[in-house]
């Protein structure tokens, strides 16, 4: 190879290696164009529009922490072993288990209503369980809640528990 084939060549991967990354890796700034992902492009940036969940982490505290006053609440009430509640909008779902020596659990479930009315106003209906199954499945739908998941993740219980709860 000659002394000029050496430059010409070197010429051509000099400018190969510079040219690269001018035009292998520039983004695409053409809007309303798609990339391989499906996603469209505006010019490097997407509006996240898909996420349904309605409730903000602030929501979820604040129901949270409703859900704990209840629960704390009507523990302390005569007649009652154990409890667990969530509540979300204006529905408290409550899972009970009675002490062994109550006379009537339909006294028992209406000083349980107006505990939890009365301690929160925003409370309109209130179902109560004391099916054991039910009771752990309530009480676990609050600590998933308090864990992490989204009313989302828990939304079909909750409705499911409002439905089957008479």
């Amino acid at each position: 190879m000659n002394k000029n084939s050496k430059r010409l060549m070197a010429l051509v991967l000099s400018a190969s290696l510079l040219a690269m990354p001018l035009v292998g890796c520039t983004k695409n700034t053409t809007d309303n164009t798609t990339n391989k992902n499906g996603m469209t492009n505006k010019n490097g940036m997407t509006n996240n529009t898909g996420n349904a969940n309605k409730t903000t982490g602030n929501e979820k505290s604040a129901e949270l922490e409703r859900s704990k006053v209840i629960r704390e609440k009507i523990s302390t009430i005569a007649g009652v072993k154990e409890a667990s509640a969530v509540v979300h909008d204006n529905t408290a779902v409550v899972g009970v288990a009675y002490n062994d020596d109550i006379t009537s659990k339909t006294e028992v479930n209406k000083a349980i209503e107006d505990a939890i009315k009365q301690t929160d106003n925003k409370v309109t209906t209130v179902k109560i369980s004391d099916d054991t199954t039910m009771t752990v499945k309530i009480k676990k739908m609050y600590e998933d809640l308090g864990s992490g998941k989204t009313w989302e993740d828990v939304k079909g219980d909750f409705e499911g528990f409002k439905n089957d709860i008479m």
